[in-house]
């Protein structure tokens, strides 16, 4: 039969959310936001009756506006127990407003809603639902009464079911309020009461070096070897290891520099099964064939020498042949002490290792395992004591946050003011800075806009400017903490798909707009030659 499923939501404590159901679904997830839209959590079953089940999941959430959608026996379905929705594009979502606005305006006091300028003050952003009003003001005050002032918000932009307004508070003391006041003369503060929202009286402020901070990503394998030699031209192929070598980073540092490179972000150089180095063998290790430790050793003297900050590529999201753990589970099966430490499926009555991508030699680690959460907090740790400044937090949104927090948690023990970078590719990057777990991350939408732009030509620039006005509030990351790019070394490089897919000239005019956005901005090795491939991939 078809479902027909009534939800209701509501909080009966800050931690849980529970849905009730009409119906009988085997499978209920909470995707969005609150996690991450391609993987979601799966709900628990707390009662099942005649009238129906219910749906429950214990949640940990700063203050913020998660967007969210049920997603039922693989059908998605909007919460009409939840009146409060948002559109984005074609797509229309509930929203779980935590220790915010109630409608008709959408706001917390959290990223990407409230932000600090880097100049001083805070950046607020408010969505008003369209027929309640055109305009939009803050009465805001610096702790006392007789400071209070009325400042209008300006029009930024709009949604298909909300207006965007945006202002700079200029505040100047940790005790600032606010509210805000619609036309109809109505405040409109914290949760029904329409209590002021307070400005927060801490933050945790970017160190300075990352401030005016200029990306350079190397990998490793395919930048330089130890020595030049005329073979090095020659390409070996996809996935066949070129002979890149640590040495060679170093004898390239004057040229990083010359370039006016700040920070170095090196792709993993722990021993792995491939030339990339994402399929780890030993995580703690310096793989040999790049020159060992003390390799490293000699590159972070030479970087740090030149005022350069290097950032490592942390991922221990899937191994490779050669890990201990993976090869007692080779040996032994789902019976393997070590089974639990990997992602396992149903495959014709038995169960059978998930593997990354398309690959039968690379299996997904359980993060959520006790003991392989403890192998990458040690790992962790491991590398800060080598001197390095911060980590390049790999494909962050796959990383439980407890996880992520503990991995920032053992780098800022060792390094006060070191960074980790987050790859995160959905667009709500604001819920893993919220959480702990990035101080900075990449900006995909900029990229997808400028190869829309620039390189293809399949946009126009009203639309461009549209979509990267759109991205600083549907949840990226403010200022220098937004790492944006062209290019990255998982996919074409910007100047391949200028020059296959219309005119190589364009890359100048990319690189340009790069060097214009605000952000932080990242080049990968060799776009500053306008290194390019024949074909895109």
């Amino acid at each position: 039969t078809v479902l027909q499923a009534y939800f209701e939501i509501h909080v009966p404590s800050p931690t849980r959310l529970q849905f009730s159901l009409s119906g009988a679904p085997s499978t209920v997830e909470l995707r969005g936001e609150i996690d991450d839209w391609a993987t979601g959590r799966q709900l628990t079953l707390v009662l099942n009756d005649v009238s129906g089940a219910t749906f429950a999941s214990d949640l940990d959430l700063p203050p913020g506006v998660y967007a969210y959608k049920l997603r039922v026996d693989r059908t998605w379905l909007l919460d009409p127990g939840n009146p409060r929705t948002r559109s984005m594009g074609e797509n229309r979502n509930n929203v779980l407003v935590v220790d915010g606005t109630p409608e008709p305006l959408l706001f917390a006091p959290g990223l990407p809603f409230l932000a600090r300028h880097l100049l001083g003050g805070h950046v607020l952003t408010a969505l008003l639902r369209k027929g309640h009003g055109e305009s939009l003001r803050v009465v805001w005050s610096e702790g006392r009464e007789d400071t209070q002032a009325l400042t209008p918000m300006i029009r930024a932009g709009e949604e298909r079911e909300h207006l965007v307004f945006r202002l700079h508070l200029p505040t100047s003391t940790a005790g600032a309020t606010f509210r805000f006041l619609l036309d109809n003369q109505t405040l409109v503060g914290q949760a029904t009461d329409s209590l002021p929202f307070s400005i927060p009286k801490g933050s945790d402020p970017l160190p300075l070096w990352w401030q005016n901070a200029v990306i350079y990503t190397v990998f490793v394998d395919r930048f330089r070897p130890a020595e030049d030699h005329p073979s090095w031209t020659q390409d070996p192929g996809p996935d066949r290891p070129a002979g890149g070598h640590l040495d060679g980073v170093t004898r390239s540092m004057g040229h990083l520099t010359d370039l006016g490179v700040t920070v170095l972000h090196l792709t993993p150089v722990h021993r792995a099964m491939s030339c990339h180095r994402y399929d780890v063998i030993d995580p703690m290790e310096v793989d040999p064939s790049l020159g060992g430790e003390a390799a490293l050793k000699r590159l972070l003297v030479a970087a740090h020498d030149r005022g350069l900050r290097v950032l490592l590529d942390f991922s221990l999201l899937h191994a490779g042949e050669g890990f201990p753990a993976y090869e007692a589970v080779r040996r032994d099966g789902p019976d393997s002490p070590f089974a639990s430490w990997f992602q396992w499926r149903e495959k014709r009555g038995r169960r059978v290792l998930k593997h990354y991508g398309g690959r039968r030699d690379a299996p997904l680690l359980d993060l959520g395992n006790p003991e392989v959460q403890e192998l990458v907090v040690r790992t962790a740790r491991v590398w800060t004591e080598r001197g390095i400044d911060g980590f390049r937090l790999d494909a962050v949104a796959q990383v439980p946050i407890a996880l992520g927090k503990r991995v920032r948690d053992a780098l800022r023990d060792h390094v006060p003011d070191g960074v980790v970078y987050g790859e995160v590719v959905p667009e709500h990057a604001w819920r893993w800075h919220e959480a702990g777990v990035v101080d900075v991350a990449t900006d995909f939408s900029f990229q997808g806009v400028m190869t829309a732009f620039v390189a293809e030509r399949s946009i126009d620039a009203r639309v461009a400017a549209d979509r990267l006005a759109t991205s600083v509030h549907t949840g990226g990351l403010p200022g220098a903490r937004a790492v944006r790019f062209l290019s990255t070394h998982d996919h074409n490089r910007f100047a391949t798909l200028c020059s296959v897919r219309g005119d190589p000239n364009r890359t100048a005019l990319g690189m340009l707009l790069l060097a214009a956005a605000p952000g932080t901005p990242m080049l990968v090795y060799g776009e500053e030659l306008g290194l390019a491939a024949d074909v895109a991939g």
